[in-house]
């Protein structure tokens, strides 16, 4: 029989859930991969007790976990049985609805008669009497939310579930699901979303503000993207690695070229730290406070291990945040993009105003994530290009630097680029050219914008934006 150590609460941390009175651990277990019919049941315990014995007290699971689906709660409800239930009440245990689970109209989505009747058979292949969280899964459009909300309500009310979440919702979504669930008096208290440094979702869905704003908890699902943000896939796919063994949510396609050069740049970074690339990832996911508790999946207890070190892991510098942006993002999404800019604007050089008008406005080389959120756009004038063009061969030198210039001297800056043997207008010259090649993909990757004033025609911008397109893509 099993017996925890009696130290496990000394070195954990744990975070109230939104302004609940629930606490959960920082980083707690997931039972979505390893935990199923394909797994060594004695490993299964043995991810358990290294995870219990280190003061992670939550354990997430979902009725569809598997393969095949309901074989992780069939596993933990075993290991509940044999090994944990003196410790029943000292556990978080979680469980979800709303993918597809049996034949019929009635085994999937978000109806009542589905959630209910799901929770019914996951109480019993845990053998448990309630859950302390259950999640509707997804969103369902065809469902009307007050339905989905009241049979989470109802769930409550009839003891199954101590607290409801919501998995996979946007922030709009879950605004509206959050009031019925309040005029309802029904303890929604956290949601759970994929969130890691490749994919940035909640941030452009609206889910993490909204979270915020509402004092709700996240709890982040595949904060390592399948293993990818680890060190295991550096120098390629193992045999033995998840791709291989099962292949349902992580395949040998995904790792590219431009990927694996983003996950070794990445690995640099968190090399510099002192730490690797894994405790880095989880990191970056707490890293302000949003974030209630990182989902971990472990394939044996040593990875449990290795993830519990970001416990003292160091804050992050905003340099180091800047960095891990550039490099998870350039090989990924940098991009050209040619938009209007009509108005005026302030040289943050000289304080000048600068008129923009014309067909084009600026050319920007910025990340997709980037151009979403908006990049503070600073403004230099035609006096400092030529300042700008003798620092592009400096390989030190950390390029951030905007161009303009103002209409009053567009001619001037025209003919000073010319000298230098740019032909701007008409043509794009051997020097931008070059400075394409050597500084477009640390341009799309940072986030910087290239500005140039409308006196350039306009076919010259088009083909220095195609220049620097076929340098950010290649």
């Amino acid at each position: 029989m099993y017996h925890a150590n009696e130290s496990r609460y000394e070195t954990m941390k744990y975070h109230r859930c939104g302004d609940s009175g629930l606490m959960l651990p920082e980083v707690s277990l997931g039972f979505w991969h390893n935990f199923g019919d394909t797994g060594v049941y004695e490993n299964m315990r043995q991810m358990c007790f290294t995870a219990f014995d280190h003061g992670i007290t939550h354990f997430d699971l979902a009725n569809n976990y598997g393969p095949q689906p309901g074989s992780a709660e069939e596993n933990l409800g075993k290991i509940l049985r044999e090994e944990l239930s003196s410790y029943r009440d000292e556990l978080i245990i979680s469980s979800k609805a709303g993918f597809d689970m049996w034949p019929g109209p009635y085994g999937n989505w978000g109806s009542r008669k589905y959630l209910i009747a799901s929770l019914d058979q996951s109480l019993k292949r845990l053998g448990l009497d309630y859950v302390d969280i259950f999640y509707h899964h997804r969103m369902d459009p065809d469902t009307p939310l007050e339905e989905t909300m009241g049979a989470l309500d109802q769930i409550v009310r009839s003891g199954k579930a101590l607290y409801v979440g919501l998995s996979n919702y946007d922030g709009e979504t879950m605004k509206r699901a959050a009031a019925i669930l309040e005029d309802l008096h029904c303890p929604f208290i956290i949601n759970q979303n994929s969130y890691n440094i490749f994919n940035r979702t909640i941030e452009e869905n609206g889910l993490k503000q909204a979270a915020a704003d509402g004092k709700k908890g996240i709890i982040s699902f595949s904060p390592l993207a399948q293993g990818m943000l680890t060190d295991r896939y550096l120098n390629g796919i193992p045999k033995d690695s998840r791709v291989n063994t099962d292949g349902r949510f992580l395949h040998a396609d995904q790792f590219d070229e431009k990927r694996m050069a983003s996950i070794r740049s990445l690995n640099e970074i968190a090399t510099a730290r002192g730490e690797s690339l894994a405790q880095m990832a989880l990191k970056w996911v707490i890293r302000d406070g949003v974030v209630t508790s990182v989902l971990i999946g472990a394939s044996r207890p040593a990875q449990i291990l290795e993830n519990l070190k970001v416990l003292n892991s160091a804050p992050f510098t905003e340099e180091e945040l800047e960095k891990i942006d550039y490099r998870s993002k350039k090989e990924l999404t940098g991009q050209v993009r040619i938009v209007e800019f009509p108005g005026v604007d302030i040289c943050a050089c000289c304080g000048t105003h600068v008129t923009h008008t014309g067909e084009i406005g600026m050319l920007k080389l910025l990340s997709v994530e980037k151009f979403r959120e908006g990049v503070r756009i600073e403004m230099i004038c035609g006096k400092r290009v030529l300042d700008y063009l003798n620092m592009v061969n400096d390989q030190n030198h950390q390029i951030s630097v905007k161009l303009s210039a103002k209409m009053d001297k567009t001619a001037q800056a025209v003919e000073r680029l010319q000298e230098e043997n740019f032909r701007l207008k008409g043509q794009v010259g051997q020097m931008v050219d070059d400075m394409c090649q050597k500084e477009a993909e640390r341009y799309a990757g940072s986030g910087s914008v290239l500005i140039f004033m409308d006196g350039m025609d306009a076919d010259s911008v088009r083909r220095l934006a195609d220049a620097v397109t076929q340098t950010c893509q290649g």
